[in-house]
């Protein structure tokens, strides 16, 4: 992103407010913290170069105008996509607190300021952090991509040749190859599953590791519980010897889902590691730094192998005991 800044605004020097969420992140093991500051000095001294001193090989800071035309035209219609669905469609608030933990989040005393501004629940009234934080922890990272692939879609299908265009700008400018591979940095952090399966604001159904979960809930019946009073059953025998054989396939399958989504979250692995324990994280970044490729291309095979045996063993388990979602 250093490289991508206007001609001129960088200069030798520039200032970095880190969130402090992200020091044990960037900095919190050696080799990463020396890597990240490693970055950020070459970024720097690359941007700060006149374009007379770079080399062929180097990509120019300065873009014809025709490019920023262009990035005008795409922002002003991702912008009017966003505003549009955030703020001028009456049913989002109700999504927004029913798909995120936002209202758990205004609960805890985890920030020096409430999460709103004043007391309501427009999302004007909305701080920045809770806001971001809200659409991370349930996966839909809504506000880092969405507006965006409807405006790149509408400018390649009003005339031919613009996707080329598009592609020489991504080669050529590092402005957008920064935007486009940041944007496709958090798509891979949505769970863009569960985002698809959710069908309208309200009512929205549940993420995809909710679903088996929620299949092995729809077989118990009023009817089971009245079955039982009448045989004269206690309600924790029902519970123990009818409902919960019932529930626990699809609750399996439902950790087994989200286990292996959860094996990806390396950042996580980051925070566990400690110099007696080597998290996956930690061995991949130390065979890559080593350069002992062959030996990160088997870690790397087994990892798969594990994953795959995970996930065959949950839809196995749907299959075999029916947790299946019942028509309506």
């Amino acid at each position: 992103m250093l490289v991508g800044q206007p001609p001129g605004t960088v200069n030798g020097h520039i200032r970095i407010t880190e969130q402090g969420e992200m020091l044990s992140f960037k900095y919190g093991l050696h080799k990463i913290a020396l890597r990240n500051l490693e970055l950020v000095v070459a970024g720097v001294a690359q941007s700060s170069l006149p374009c007379d001193k770079l080399l062929d090989t180097e990509l120019p800071v300065q873009a014809p105008d025709r490019w920023s035309q262009v990035m005008d035209q795409l922002s002003a219609s991702a912008y009017t996509r966003y505003r549009r669905l955030i703020y001028d469609d009456p049913d989002f608030p109700r999504f927004f607190e029913q798909a995120t933990p936002i209202l758990e989040l205004g609960w805890l005393n985890i920030g020096s300021r409430p999460a709103r501004r004043a007391i309501g629940h427009s999302i004007e009234e909305l701080r920045a952090i809770p806001w971001v934080f809200a659409w991370m922890q349930s996966r839909y990272v809504l506000p880092s991509w969405y507006g965006v692939g409807g405006a790149l879609a509408e400018y390649v299908s009003e005339e031919p040749g613009r996707l080329e265009e598009l592609r020489q700008m991504y080669r050529g400018w590092p402005f957008m190859r920064a935007f486009l591979d940041n944007l496709q940095m958090t798509l891979s952090k949505a769970d863009m599953a569960g985002i698809i399966n959710a069908s309208g604001w309200p009512g929205a159904q549940g993420a995809t590791s909710a679903k088996p979960a929620r299949a092995g809930l729809m077989q118990i019946h009023p009817e089971l519980d009245e079955a039982a009073q009448v045989a004269g059953v206690s309600w924790g025998r029902n519970f123990l010897k009818i409902m919960l054989p019932l529930l626990k396939p699809g609750l399996l399958a439902a950790w087994f889902w989200v286990m292996v989504h959860a094996y990806r979250e390396l950042t996580i692995a980051l925070m566990l590691a400690r110099s007696k324990n080597r998290t996956a994280a930690v061995v991949i970044f130390d065979l890559w730094e080593e350069g002992s490729f062959l030996l990160l291309g088997a870690f790397a095979v087994l990892m798969f192998i594990g994953l795959t045996v995970l996930s065959a063993a949950a839809h196995s388990i749907s299959r075999r005991f029916g947790v299946q979602e019942q028509p309506t």
